[in-house]
């Protein structure tokens, strides 16, 4: 039996300034809003928009970073 495809998403985040410490390295807690975009625009393709999500109460969330 062959496995359904992980859905997946592609998306551009910009950095910015203030994402970054005095090295123009990306600060760790920047990373985690970037997955929540990328966790937020793969519920809408996969069907769980906001309105929806707020209407059935289930709701995806990241349970490990």
């Amino acid at each position: 039996m062959s496995q359904p495809e992980t859905p997946t998403i592609q998306t551009e985040v910009q950095v910015m300034f203030f994402d970054t410490d005095c090295a123009a390295v990306v600060h760790n807690i920047a990373y985690l809003r970037f997955i929540e975009i990328a966790r937020t625009l793969l519920a809408e393709q996969l069907g769980l928009g906001l309105v929806r999500m707020a209407e059935t109460g289930a709701y995806p969330v990241v349970v490990h970073t």
